[in-house]
């Protein structure tokens, strides 16, 4: 160790290049980091839902859940199951198994057992959706579409819809857009409400008009064809288009071309689905998208792209048309951002100004140094890692910014304190940091063993923690690095003209009367102290 701190502090060159480079290196990787809110974990849990309209609950467990049940219960990997069987819909919670090795693997096989259990499903019930939580994919921000002075008979919620699409489709293309979700969108539904009386006058019952219109509405391949060298391919698409044409739907007719159609037994409407919820933006009803993020992708960046393509989209759109962004998740983050450089800034300012009465400029500047070299190695280690800036690291980060110049002070002031006793700045460099390496990693290494155990926290809170033992673990390990072997060559470099004459000059500086005046008070505290020490831990006690 003695060798590589005297070899750094002979050739200072190397360990000023070694500090510009890290630095450097540190600001390049901190500006390709992602930034997200929270950090992208798996929660060890599959959810299959299944539609079935019209089941009362009792059937939705037997016709769904028992039989998704009995083909997942052969999968390996499940830790527990649950079942809820409401009116229309079966949902089956799958937590996995923590320790399993290959996880991919286990949600394969729920997707296959799902697939073997639809095969006994109703024929009414439909495609079962398996869905791995986790939060690679996650909102960002949303947007509130709405009317100025809310709908009217020109600007209908049909307008409004038309406008709503128009931006999600450009909002899709963004590059760190995962998908864009919509709330308060209604799908337009054709209704055909069939006339009783109707019904019992030509002799016609309901399953004749179901099977009529699903006879009429289809849309499937027929293969394909040669012809003269040529390949076509066939499909039978006559899927309707308009309400019209299913009024116009035969349900039965005779050999004289009399035919009964649906509009004679029923009155056909083409409405929006059933409103569950209604979506407010400034006092009116509105359609809200939501911008899902990548798993790669930066939360600020896409932030920034959603807005800029919300500003073109307006200079086409109508004016009447509000578009309001609201949870904005990247507002916190940029916050924390903040947060953490002032913290950075007004630390090192601290650090200077509180140094510079005790061991003048040289010393506190070179302390203070070691600050934004810390950080940049984090940021280093980090991005190596894949790890990314979140709330979590972010926080971990400012926790440990007030601890990263604890050992550059104490070495500094060691290496200063036997240049005021005439010694060479270079052998006051070495002979300053080899007496203080073990009491300094001793007191460092245990704020890193305080903050270990985190990191192995099992669980989705030991995962979405684990960013911040890690930060301030990496921090505190940079810190060390740089108190040891870079802080010392600077602070020999900056004393290089520096001499116990020097100093000797400066007795009568304010530096030294302020010096003076807190040795005389704190002397007298501290003699007394000692002199009544059993009292003094009786009390304290």
């Amino acid at each position: 160790m003695k060798k590589i701190v005297d070899y750094l502090i002979h050739n200072s060159t190397l360990g000023n290049l070694i500090t510009v480079s890290v630095i450097i290196a540190g600001i390049v990787t901190l500006g390709s980091m992602r930034r997200e809110a929270f950090p992208n974990i798996d929660f060890d849990i599959v959810v299959v839902t299944v539609a079935y309209p019209g089941a009362s609950p009792q059937e939705v467990e037997k016709l769904i859940i028992l039989p998704l049940e009995r083909e997942v219960k052969s999968v390996d990997g499940i830790k527990k199951s649950s079942s809820t069987s409401l009116d229309s819909r079966a949902s089956l919670v799958l937590t996995l198994d923590p320790d399993v090795e290959n996880k991919m693997k286990v949600v394969q096989d729920i997707r296959d057992a799902v697939d073997r259990a639809k095969v006994d499903f109703p024929e009414d019930a439909e495609e079962p959706v398996v869905l791995e939580l986790s939060t690679s994919r996650t909102p960002v921000i949303e947007l509130a579409l709405s009317f100025q002075g809310g709908f009217t008979k020109k600007h209908n919620e049909l307008a409004l819809r038309k406008y709503a699409k128009q931006l999600q489709d450009k909002l899709e293309l963004l590059p760190d857009a995962a998908a864009v979700t919509r709330r308060g969108y209604r799908e337009r539904e054709i209704f055909v409400e069939i006339f009783p009386d109707k019904l019992k006058k030509y002799n016609v019952s309901s399953d004749e008009i179901v099977q009529a219109l699903q006879q009429r509405n289809l849309n499937f391949p027929g293969g394909t064809i040669t012809h003269k060298g040529k390949e076509y391919i066939i499909r039978t698409v006559m899927e309707y288009a308009n309400p019209e044409e299913i009024r116009n739907t035969v349900i039965r007719a005779n050999d004289f071309g009399g035919a009964l159609k649906i509009k004679d037994v029923a009155y056909v409407r083409s409405d929006f689905e059933k409103k569950n919820i209604k979506e407010k933006a400034l006092g009116e009803e509105a359609i809200i998208l939501t911008v899902l993020k990548k798993e790669t992708g930066d939360a600020i960046r896409l932030v920034d792209q959603v807005r800029d393509e919300i500003d073109l989209y307006k200079k086409t759109a109508p004016g009447y048309l509000e578009i309001t962004p609201i949870n904005d998740i990247s507002y916190y983050i940029r916050r924390r951002l903040n947060v953490l450089t002032w913290n950075v800034v007004i630390g090192m300012g601290f650090v200077i100004l509180s140094l510079l009465f005790f061991m003048g400029w040289r010393i506190s500047l070179m302390v203070a140094l070691g600050i934004p070299f810390s950080f940049a190695i984090t940021f280093l280690a980090m991005g190596n890692m894949g790890m990314s800036i979140n709330l979590i690291s972010m926080f971990g980060l400012i926790i440990v910014s007030g601890m990263l110049v604890d050992d550059a002070i104490v070495i500094g002031e060691n290496i200063y304190r036997y240049i005021e006793q005439g010694m060479k700045p270079r052998k006051a460099a070495v002979r300053g940091t080899m007496e203080m390496i073990g009491p300094v990693f001793a007191s460092v290494s245990t704020t890193m063993v305080a903050f270990a155990p985190l990191l192995y926290m099992s669980g989705i809170i030991g995962k979405f923690i684990w960013s911040l033992p890690a930060a301030v673990i990496i921090a505190l390990a940079a810190s060390l690095f740089e108190s040891f072997f870079i802080l010392p060559s600077h602070v020999a470099d900056i004393t290089g003209g520096l001499s116990k004459e020097n100093i000797v000059k400066k007795e009568t500086s304010l530096e030294a009367k302020l010096f003076r005046w807190m040795q005389r008070v704190y002397e007298p505290i501290l003699y007394f102290a000692v002199k009544r020490r059993y009292l003094l831990m009786y009390i304290v006690g």
